[in-house]
């Protein structure tokens, strides 16, 4: 456990300009083949990627130093139980090629101490995302800018074969799913919606998704069922901008009766808000993952197989208490998985129509 923790102060260490390996591959010496500024370019953003992959190494190497730990205690106290339960953890940890933090979390354990090291791990990687995330951004989009000038380069030349192949690169480049995100943000900064947290009420647990990546939440609830963790009132922790287009997804699984969830973006100083609406969802079935959901077919869904949320007293009041508006008020509506004890998703396309003003009527 130690070994994941002590990770936090390597965190905070200067490191070197990430962009070094790529400007440096990007503008080799006159003399080189044309040919060879494409591979070479190609090979500084490889390294350069690797240099910011680094973090992740060595926290998986931390995390299953962890978990070995937790074995050998468990097999010295003869508790065979649990040391298959974390033999399964290290086995399907190092099995998986990429890391889905959705699959991650269905994994969490009931056995408390190895649950501590999971969720950890989990906390101390999305912190590594948002740490990279501006720094992965800038290498990217160097490196598209990069292949543009080189592109023209090597027309000016009269290479047009090798002109044509970093063409092809560049456009594949852009479509490649582990960076057409980060892309889409600079190409799209022009439609923020807003900027503010996510507030929500329900009965049960819940996953929040933004475009793929989960959101972590405090739960401020402490009344009536407190004791037994099925109430949430919540909010996302730090301010996020959302967009235009943005794709919100909603895993929730409960078994209770009244099981509603309501669910509003709200602006830094309430100025404005995004209310979750039954017309704006898609109902995506029972085990729906956000690894594996797609605009499309959100928008193929939409308004399809809502069912109304129900609701008991202590949630109406939640709601009201934090200042949210109700359905009849142009708020949100409440809306529940068909079924209780599944987990259900639910996703939603952000759109300019759906912010509403605070003092809208």
């Amino acid at each position: 456990m130690m070994a994941i923790m002590s990770l936090k102060s390597r965190f905070r260490r200067r490191e070197l300009p990430l962009l070094a390996c790529i400007v440096a591959a990007g503008l080799p010496a006159f003399g080189f083949a044309e040919a060879s500024r494409l591979e070479s370019l190609s090979a500084g953003f490889e390294t350069a990627t690797s240099r910011l992959n680094q973090r992740y190494e060595s926290l998986d190497e931390a995390y299953i130093n962890a978990l070995e730990r937790l074995q050998e205690s468990e097999t010295r106290a003869g508790h065979l139980s649990n040391v298959i339960e974390v033999k399964n953890e290290i086995d399907t940890f190092t099995r998986e090629a990429t890391f889905h933090a959705d699959d991650f979390q269905e994994r969490l354990s009931s056995f408390e101490p190895l649950k501590r090291i999971q969720t950890t791990y989990a906390e101390q990687r999305q912190s590594i995302d948002e740490q990279l995330h501006a720094p992965r951004r800038e290498l990217v989009t160097r490196y598209l800018e990069e292949l543009e000038k080189l592109e023209a380069d090597l027309t000016r030349s009269g290479d047009i074969e090798t002109a044509i192949e970093t063409k092809n690169a560049r456009e594949a480049f852009r479509k490649d799913s582990r960076y057409a995100r980060l892309l889409r943000e600079g190409d799209d900064a022009e439609k923020g919606l807003l900027t503010g947290r996510i507030k929500f009420v329900t009965k049960g647990e819940l996953e929040i998704y933004l475009n793929g990546k989960s959101l972590r939440y405090r739960n401020s609830y402490d009344g009536p069922d407190n004791s037994r963790r099925m109430r949430i009132t919540g909010e996302t922790r730090g301010e996020q901008a959302f967009q235009e287009g943005d794709l919100l997804f909603i895993r929730a699984s409960s078994s209770a009766v009244f099981r509603g969830i309501a669910m509003m973006i709200v602006a830094n100083g309430q100025s404005a808000y995004l209310p979750i609406r039954k017309e704006d969802l898609a109902y995506l079935g029972k085990d729906a993952k956000a690894s594996r959901v797609t605009s499309d077919a959100v928008k193929e869904r939409k308004g399809e197989g809502i069912v109304s949320g129900a609701t008991d007293g202590i949630m109406v009041s939640e709601w009201a208490a934090i200042g949210l508006r109700n359905a009849d008020e142009s708020g949100s509506e409440w809306f529940q998985g068909p079924t209780s004890e599944d987990w259900h998703g639910w996703g939603t396309i952000l759109g300019k129509e759906m912010l509403k003003p605070l003092d809208s009527d």
